[in-house]
């Protein structure tokens, strides 16, 4: 269940401590340096252990991982921009974003850096996900484009409070003992300064005497406290029907789920906080949830998007098709740099590629969710038919015919004088075997033929799809 050790995370644990008073800068631009090689394993790596403290429960902790993870996007290469625009690192911060109990600070940092890192890859498009995340976030949160704003106290009550507590000393200088203009005082303008001044006055003066009236100290009690704020309720994590890999995943011990990269799992239950149950391809085992992410259901809006990405895409076909031709008939000496018309064909067929691979992503969904189904019903067929031969084949119990039953002792001839053709045969029953034969038979076939139409849909509208892992 414990995966191998992630050499990152021992730094990057380090550099997020929710110990820490301010962001360990030294530590950030280390890292920085151990990716200064633009090693995509070392880019992986590093951002997975950024994603587990973006994850974790402290704020502090999330705000330095975000501080971290737009640190190296400043300062390193290609792969740790292509990590940072993954679908699991975009999936982390909208689940941080959407989830409850994230503080506002933090949620309002991560929108602000998730603008923040589209400006930056806007002229990439392998980076686009993260422009589409930002488009998303932007219909739930409004205030996306808002600078965080921190709780300071306004000038105005600052200096009234300031007022209250000069006017509270000197009553306190000028009353020795007496409690009754300075709880009038407090009364009028009730505030934590004063309140402080109050406490350390009270503690100062001299008892008072006996006769003296106690109707200011309950006044005092009354005063209005402030309320401790109720914390929000911790959410509930969604469990999606259907998940996809993000990596490959070994078991280590048994009960484990074994699936590739891009594999589509069916998500039975949720056994822990972090593992779920699954099952794929006839397996069932848990799997860790950080290895996979959510295929949301398809809702109406997004089967228009699709089927409008997908009219684009093949309308747009003929710009590849014709790039394509062209590339074939070209010749080293030709001057292919200053044809115009070949540059913007290669500019608009290479726009339309996040789009081909986004179309790529779904269908290949839609393969593994077709297969799942195909050995399912190829499993049951199985079963059913042999369930069927063991039913035919068991050997038939001996049915008892009229003839076979004794007759009354007081009418011993009346079976013997009744005509040979009333008591049907044995062999009467035979036909209705067949016919249940015939009846097995003509539904496997129906099953057969209708299995073969299946095939040759799928593979019709599939042809020419070939699925490579990013």
């Amino acid at each position: 269940m414990f995966r191998a050790s992630n050499p990152y995370e021992e730094p990057v644990a380090k550099a997020t401590d929710e110990n820490l008073t301010s962001e360990n800068w030294e530590l950030n631009l280390f890292l920085c340096d151990k990716l200064a090689s633009n090693k995509e394993a070392d880019a992986r790596q590093c951002l997975m252990a950024i994603q587990k403290r973006v994850m974790h429960r402290n704020a502090n902790v999330q705000l330095y991982a975000l501080t971290l993870a737009d640190t190296l996007s400043k300062n390193c290469g290609d792969a740790v921009h292509h990590e940072i625009a993954s679908r699991a690192f975009m999936q982390t911060i909208i689940k941080v974003v959407r989830d409850r109990s994230t503080h506002k600070i933090v949620k309002q940092r991560a929108l602000k850096l998730l603008k923040a890192w589209a400006d930056e890859y806007k002229n990439d498009d392998t980076l686009g996900l993260v422009a589409d995340t930002v488009h998303d976030l932007r219909e739930e949160y409004y205030d996306i484009d808002e600078e965080p704003t921190t709780s300071t106290v306004p000038d105005e009550q600052r200096t009234r409070e300031e007022d209250e507590l000069q006017r509270v000393l000197a009553l306190s200088l000028e009353d020795q003992g007496g409690y009754s203009s300075y709880a009038a005082t407090c009364l009028a303008g009730p505030s934590g300064t004063a309140r402080s001044a109050e406490s350390s006055h009270r503690a100062r003066a001299p008892a008072p005497e006996p006769t003296a009236t106690p109707a200011p100290v309950p006044a005092m009690a009354t005063a209005p406290q402030p309320q401790p704020q109720p914390e929000p309720e911790a959410p509930v994590m969604t469990r999606p029907a259907y998940v996809r890999a993000l990596y490959d995943f070994a078991p280590d011990e048994p009960g484990e789920l074994e699936f590739k990269k891009g594999d589509t799992i069916r998500v039975l239950d949720s056994v822990y906080e972090q593992w779920w149950r699954g099952e794929v391809r006839q397996q069932v085992g848990i799997f860790p949830v950080n290895y996979v992410e959510a295929i949301e259901d398809p809702t109406q809006d997004l089967l228009r998007e699709e089927s409008e990405l997908e009219r684009l895409v093949f309308a747009q076909a003929a710009d590849i098709h014709l790039l394509h031709a062209r590339l074939q008939h070209l010749k080293p000496t030709d001057n292919f740099v200053d044809d115009d018309e070949l540059q913007e064909l290669y500019q608009r067929s290479l726009a339309l590629r996040p789009k081909i691979m986004k179309l790529m992503d779904r269908y290949h969904t839609k393969v593994q969710e077709l297969r799942s189904l195909n050995d399912k019903f190829v499993s049951a067929r199985t079963t059913l038919d042999e369930l069927i031969q063991g039913c035919l084949q068991r050997p038939k119990a001996p049915l008892m015919s009229p003839t076979d039953v004794p007759s009354a002792p007081s009418e011993p001839n009346v079976a013997s004088s009744a005509p040979s053709g009333s008591a049907p045969p044995l062999l009467d029953t035979m036909p209705q075997e067949d016919e249940k034969r015939r009846l097995f038979e003509r539904a496997r076939a129906e099953v057969e033929a209708f299995q073969r139409q299946q095939q040759a849909s799928s593979s019709h509208e599939l042809e020419g799809l070939q699925w490579t892992p990013l």
